[in-house]
């Protein structure tokens, strides 16, 4: 065979081969399915092997009464309080900082409803503001007659301002623009 014939098979050969060894271990399938360790009825277990203080036995998850509560029995540092009881509520795990179990409005109203009147009073609130005390979330898009290149996304409730030194003590917001769901809003700082 040739040099250039065996490079051909080289390039032909190997990858079909290797397409077969990643079948041939695709087909084998993993060995959890062996371990008896692992929980194969639908409820399965809860508790991770080798804690001491898990109880996982007549866990209600096939109760279809979702204000049955989620705490196992004899358990007495779980709380299920608010388990069914609206939209979201109780929902989060105790001590969560960074979840939201609110429920919806009881009026049924839309839980994402936006205030556009305090967005608007916000932006009137930064009116006059010295610069070095401007939230953080503020974005300045002129200080006197420098321009601010800005982003061009649109957040709802986000304020842009506006600062001019108007009386020699500092530069201060003399118009803040407030993003509504109708298209943006600016309210000026009038003299006097």
């Amino acid at each position: 065979m040739n040099p250039t014939s065996l490079h051909t098979v080289r390039r032909t050969v190997a990858p079909a081969l290797l397409g077969l060894l990643v079948l041939a271990t695709a087909a084998c399938g993993s060995s959890a399915d062996a371990d008896d360790d692992v929980p194969l009825d639908p409820a399965g277990a809860t508790c991770l092997e080798g804690t001491e203080d898990c109880n996982d036995t007549d866990l209600p998850i096939d109760d279809p009464d979702p204000s049955a509560g989620m705490c196992a029995p004899d358990v007495t540092d779980c709380d299920d309080t608010g388990i069914g009881s609206g939209a979201a509520g109780g929902t989060c795990l105790v001590g969560s900082d960074s979840c939201d179990d609110t429920a919806a409005p009881a009026d049924g109203g839309d839980p994402d409803a936006v205030d556009e009147g305090a967005f608007i009073r916000a932006a009137e609130a930064v009116l006059g503001t010295n610069e070095a005390a401007l939230p953080d979330d503020v974005r300045v898009a002129r200080r006197g007659d420098e321009q601010f290149a800005l982003t061009e996304d649109y957040v709802i409730g986000r304020i842009t301002v506006d600062l001019d030194d108007t009386d020699g003590s500092g530069y201060r917001v003399v118009a803040a623009t407030v993003e509504l769901t109708d298209g943006p809003r600016t309210v000026e700082l009038t003299p006097g």
